[in-house]
């Protein structure tokens, strides 16, 4: 018992150092849309928006994405941003920019602006790149990189209040930044994502992970939301459908372990995350222990990367987790 105990607190410990290196990529963030088949605000702030158009869902970043044909699609969300803020997304571009002096004249992608001069801003594709506009007076800034690749670009501005800076970045690094005024930027009580909605400029591509901020991040925080993990190939899946994932008991290697059933209690825990989390289908116990049992699968039920491919497909899983145990905490 005593082991076990030793092994449920590295296992915490590992999982609290993850969750710790995004504890203040949480901070002050008033909206967060993720675009998983839906328009749900998952920072818990209730501000979920509405789409219009025949806006669409397709490959994301990470997931799905929110897809825009040019033409008439756009999301509609409460504006919970004025004085200090961050916009954060992930873009892909399908076409090139419309081409202009001022950032209301490029495709829209964030923007909550008002006719004439006003307290307002927007966060357009202009001219091939990101372009960051705020009202009172009216001013742009442009980055110096083409952010019309047909690739997953991460742009990010951020406006602090007090001095009137804004500035604009690609990837999580600056390009460009500009002084301009301090009034709180509160003109528009909406945000439009995907599109200048005023003058009829839409963007063509896709879009994932925005992310909303009361607050200016610092250069660390930009950067690591640029590189927050390395996506993996994800295999295909229907639209408004979720992954399947089977999690299969894990191997144990040494006899203490093996006596604490280790093997199995991991992966219970994941398999309690995973159906906690609500993104993802899990495979039924019964059902894997059958096809298991049927492929006569190693000692014990365990799973190799050998085996994995044919027994995803026999369980139609989009994905398996499992691994190893060991109990490295014995007394000897």
């Amino acid at each position: 018992m005593k082991n076990a105990v030793v092994l449920g607190w590295l296992t915490w410990l590992i999982l609290g150092a993850a969750i710790s290196a995004q504890a203040d990529l949480n901070e002050g963030l008033v909206a967060y849309y993720p675009f998983e088949g839906n328009m749900r605000d998952a920072s818990g702030n209730g501000n979920s928006g509405a789409a219009y158009g025949d806006l669409g869902y397709g490959p994301g970043r990470y997931g799905q994405a929110a897809c825009f044909d040019g033409r008439d699609d756009y999301v509609n969300v409460r504006r919970t941003i004025g004085a200090d803020f961050s916009i954060a997304a992930w873009v892909k571009t399908q076409a090139k920019s419309l081409r202009g002096e001022h950032c209301y004249e490029g495709n829209g992608l964030v923007w909550s602006d008002v006719w004439g001069e006003g307290r307002d801003f927007i966060v357009a594709v202009l001219n091939d790149r990101l372009c960051m506009f705020t009202g009172a007076p009216d001013r742009s800034v442009v980055s110096a990189s083409s952010v019309v690749t047909g690739e997953w670009v991460h742009l990010l501005v951020t406006r602090e209040q007090q001095s009137g800076r804004v500035a604009v970045y690609v990837n999580g690094k600056r390009e460009n930044a500009m002084v301009n005024g301090t009034a709180r930027l509160e003109a528009n009580p909406s945000i439009h994502i995907g599109a200048n909605t005023l003058d009829g400029r839409f963007f063509a591509g896709c879009v994932d992970e925005v992310r909303l901020y009361e607050r200016v991040l610092s250069a660390g925080e930009i950067a690591e939301l640029a590189t927050l993990s390395v996506p993996v190939a994800s295999p295909d899946v229907a639209e408004g459908e979720k992954l399947q994932i089977a999690v299969v008991e894990f191997q144990t290697l040494d006899t203490e372990a093996e006596q604490q059933q280790l093997g199995r209690m991991v992966a219970e825990m994941f398999t309690t995350e995973v159906v906690n989390s609500r993104a993802f289908r899990i495979v039924e116990r019964e059902q894997l222990q059958k096809v298991i049992e049927e492929l006569e699968v190693g000692q014990s039920g365990i799973i190799d990367t050998t085996e994995a491919q044919e027994v995803g497909k026999m369980l139609g899983a989009d994905a398996i987790i499992t691994g190893a145990v060991a109990d490295r905490c014995a007394d000897h």
